[in-house]
C-alpha cells in the first residue's frame, strides 16, 4: 500500500448528499507514532480543515487528481466553506442559519482576562447555579484584524470560550461582579472538584 500512495490531490468519487458535489481533499501521509498505524494519512478539506484518514479509506472513496484539476472544487468548496453548516437539511440537531456545524469559520464566544483561574471559577459557578448545558474550554485565539496592513502582528491570547448557549447569562454575572468590584475588596474563590 505504501508503494500505490502518493501525496496528491484527491476528489471524491460519490457527490456528497448536501452539496451535490464531489469533494476534493490534499492527502499527505504523516509519521505515526502509534505502533500499526502506518497507513494513517493527514487530510486537508478547503471548509473544514485538517483530519487524518486510512489509506484504505481513501482508496475506497477517492482518486487521484492533478493541481490544475483540484483547483476549481478546492476553490469552490473555499468559498461555499461559510454558507451552510455540515447538518443534512431538516435535521433536528441543526439551529437553523447560525448554526456553524462544519463551517471553515466560526463566531465563538469569549472570555479575556488578566486572572484566568479566578474568572474560569466564577464562570463555572454561574453556569452550574444557571444549569447552562456546554464546556468551558480555555483555548488560545489568535486574533487578526481585516483593516490591518499585511504586515501587523497577529494577537495572540489565551481566553475561556464559553458555550454556545447561555454565554450571556455568565457574561452578564461576571459583568455584575465586577460593577460590584468597586464596592467590595472581598474575592471570592471557588474550589474545584473533579
Amino acid at each position: 500500500a505504501k508503494q500505490e500512495f502518493k501525496n496528491s490531490f484527491y476528489l471524491g468519487k460519490e457527490k456528497n448528499k448536501r452539496t451535490k458535489a464531489k469533494q476534493v481533499l490534499l492527502a499527505v501521509r504523516v509519521a505515526s507514532l502509534s505502533p500499526g498505524d502506518a497507513e494513517r494519512l493527514k487530510i486537508i478539506r478547503p471548509a473544514t480543515g485538517v483530519r487524518q484518514m486510512t489509506y484504505k479509506d481513501l482508496k475506497a472513496n477517492y482518486t487521484p487528481i492533478d493541481t490544475a484539476a483540484a483547483k476549481p472544487h478546492w476553490q469552490a468548496e473555499y468559498d461555499e466553506g461559510d454558507n451552510r453548516c455540515l447538518h443534512a437539511p431538516g435535521s433536528e440537531a441543526c439551529s437553523g442559519a447560525s448554526c456553524d456545524f462544519g463551517k471553515r469559520t466560526q463566531k465563538i464566544h469569549c472570555l479575556k482576562t488578566t486572572s484566568l483561574l479566578h474568572t474560569m471559577c466564577k464562570a463555572i459557578r454561574c453556569k452550574r447555579q444557571y444549569k447552562i448545558t456546554g464546556r468551558l474550554d480555555v483555548v488560545r485565539v489568535i486574533e487578526t484584524h481585516e483593516d490591518a496592513d499585511a504586515d501587523a502582528a497577529a494577537e495572540s491570547n489565551v481566553v475561556i470560550k464559553l458555550p454556545k448557549s447561555g454565554y450571556e447569562e455568565i457574561i452578564d454575572v461576571l459583568q455584575g461582579e465586577l460593577d460590584d468590584a468597586g464596592e467590595s475588596d472581598d474575592d471570592d474563590y471557588m474550589a474545584l472538584d473533579g
